[in-house]
């Protein structure tokens, strides 16, 4: 019974295997390791100072290969960020290779554990995200990774980037809340608006400031410490710049605001003439003249 069941599960690999590419494995850019002492060389060795990110895969299995591509991409992005003297991707048949994937109780394959640089294969982590793709993954190892500095500049302007597109968008959320609110008089609602803006571009200021600050801190965090201690006595110009990009634009509509209100006013004077006040004070001067 028990060699049929074996032979049974020996077909069944053989017809999976058939339904991928032949070899598909080898797609995979991390560097192979194919024996327990082979694992342990490259402890004691070239990946001593190194974190180890490793791929633990079985030749039959679809999900190891889905995530081939999205893996290799993080491998490249990796190592270009943090250099490969910092880190370093291996990668495992759990199945062939049965004494290292059982020494991080590897359960499931595709299987990724990462090992921390200087501890002989001690585990730091291993990922838990049930969706396994290059965004996910990149998550986890930058996490991993931790304080390591970042060499690559590009990282960084990416991060950043992203950072100040979320400052434009809470800016454009600020600018397009800005409305005219209804009242009696045109006058009242001038003053309505005025205090608005004002009430408004006070708590956006300091909202702004926070996101900018954030920012601020994130840029720090990648200075050596010198830089950090002069950095943080105050915001950067850009900081400035900004705020006072939002303040000038609160200004700029209140402006707006206040020469489309005046605007109606001129062309009634002009059309049906002046009010019935400046009638009345323009007849009192005229009598005035008179009795003198």
């Amino acid at each position: 019974m028990k060699s049929k069941l074996i032979l049974l599960l020996a077909l069944l690999a053989t017809q999976a295997i058939a339904q991928l590419p032949q070899n598909w494995w080898l797609q995979n850019k991390a560097l192979p390791v194919e024996s327990g002492w082979g694992y342990q060389n490259l402890l004691d060795g070239d990946l001593k100072d190194k974190v180890i990110i490793i791929d633990f895969y079985m030749q039959y299995c679809k999900w190891c290969y889905y995530v081939v591509e999205d893996f290799n991409r993080l491998k490249s992005d990796v190592e270009r960020w943090y250099g490969p003297d910092k880190v370093a991707f291996i990668k495992i048949d759990g199945q062939l290779v049965s004494d290292v994937a059982s020494r991080y109780q590897v359960m499931y394959f595709p299987h990724f554990t990462a090992i921390k640089a200087g501890t002989n294969g001690q585990e730091h982590s291993h990922f838990r995200n049930a969706v396994r793709n290059y965004e996910t993954l990149k998550e986890w190892v930058v996490e991993v990774m931790g304080d390591t500095p970042i060499v690559d500049s590009g990282y960084m302007e990416q991060r950043e980037g992203e950072e100040v597109r979320k400052v434009q968008e809470e800016l454009q959320s600020v600018l397009s809340d800005l409305r005219v609110r209804g009242s009696d008089t045109q006058d009242v609602a001038f003053i309505d608006v005025m205090k608005s803006v004002s009430e408004q571009g006070i708590k956006d200021q300091r909202k702004l400031e926070g996101l900018l600050k954030q920012i601020e801190l994130y840029k720090l965090s990648n200075q050596d410490e010198s830089t950090h201690d002069e950095s943080s006595q105050g915001m950067s110009g850009m900081t400035a710049f900004l705020g006072g990009i939002l303040m000038g634009a609160i200004a700029s509509v209140g402006f707006v605001i206040y020469i489309n209100i005046q605007q109606p006013k001129k062309k009634q004077e002009e059309k049906h003439g002046p009010s019935d006040a400046k009638r009345k004070k323009s007849k009192k001067q005229s009598d005035e003249e008179k009795v003198a």
